[in-house]
């Protein structure tokens, strides 16, 4: 019994450890987006009108 639910124990932990990462790796998509986002935004608010790299 105690074998079994270390088991248990171990697989649930995987599975926290897995959804960890794909919100690791969705939270990266999102800062990114916000950086190109940010990036036109400079872009276009540029007071002299010249775009600048």
């Amino acid at each position: 019994m105690s074998g079994a639910k270390l088991n248990g124990a171990r697989m649930m932990g995987a599975n926290l450890n897995g959804a960890s990462l794909a919100n690791a790796n969705l939270l990266g998509a999102n800062i990114i987006n916000a950086n190109l986002n940010g990036v036109q935004l400079s872009i276009t608010k540029m007071p002299d009108g010249k775009i600048s790299k």
